[in-house]
Parts: structure tokens; C-alpha cells; sequence
């Protein structure tokens, strides 16, 4: 009876062991996608002088950053790390491709990426240079 209660126990133990590889497993066989390019740029005046603390967001909302001192902003490629694969509608609603700059007392402005020359595919991570940003002060 003893040795039919430790050949019992194994099997429990070897049960649980293959319940955890397959709870790893399933973890770790996760995608990241990315789905735009990292962003870099200056927003300035029109006499080229630095706007700091401009808000810059995606029209998604998904990244918001301020600009430096300097007016030089950085933004990270959105990345969706996900263990189902995701079908180009899926892809298409999470990429939002235009970015708003916003500070108050200047006129909004909005930018569509895709009228920049980088790579588009879903798994891009290049960066792409927008240049100088010129914002324009309201009038009163």
C-alpha cells in the first residue's frame, strides 16, 4: 500500500509540473507589435525659437509627451504585446498615424506620418525625423 500511495503522489506531482511548463509556455509565446516609428523633432516659433512643454499626443491618446527646454520632443513607438495574433482590421485601429501638438496661447497643429518616408510595415521601429515643428502664436 505504501508504494502504491508514492507511485499515486508522482503522478500528482508530474501533473502539476506539466500544468506549470504549459502555463510558461503560454507566456512566454507572446508577440510585440509596433506600430509606429520612434519620433523625433523640434517645435519652434516662427522666429525659430524653442515652445517648450508642448503637449504631443496620437489622435488615439495611446502617447503624450511634452517637449524639452529646447523644444526638442521624443516619442517611443506604440508597442501591443499580445499572445494572439492580430488580423489587419485589429492593426488598423490601433495604428493612429496623426499627431497633435498643443499649447495654449498657439494654434493647434496635427501631422500625419504618413506623409513621411519611413517603414510602414507593423513591425517598424525606425525613427523618423519630423524636423522643426512651427507653431503659430494666437491672435488675440
Amino acid at each position: 500500500m505504501s508504494y502504491f500511495l508514492k507511485v499515486h503522489e508522482f503522478d500528482r506531482i508530474k501533473s502539476k509540473l506539466f500544468i506549470a511548463l504549459i502555463v510558461v509556455i503560454g507566456i512566454s509565446c507572446k508577440t510585440s507589435y509596433y506600430f509606429s516609428p520612434n519620433v523625433i523633432g523640434k517645435v519652434v516659433d516662427h522666429e525659430d525659437q524653442p515652445i517648450e512643454q508642448v503637449s504631443i499626443y496620437f489622435t488615439d491618446k495611446s502617447e503624450m509627451v511634452k517637449t524639452e527646454i529646447d523644444g526638442d520632443f521624443y516619442i517611443k513607438p506604440k508597442k501591443i504585446t499580445t499572445s494572439k495574433k492580430l488580423n489587419l482590421s485589429e492593426q488598423r485601429m490601433i495604428n493612429s498615424s496623426f499627431i497633435i501638438f498643443y499649447k495654449k496661447g498657439y494654434s493647434p497643429d496635427t501631422i500625419d506620418i504618413n506623409n513621411y518616408d519611413y517603414d510602414k510595415s507593423v513591425f517598424a521601429a525606425d525613427t523618423l525625423d519630423l524636423g522643426k515643428i512651427i507653431l503659430s502664436k494666437m491672435k488675440l
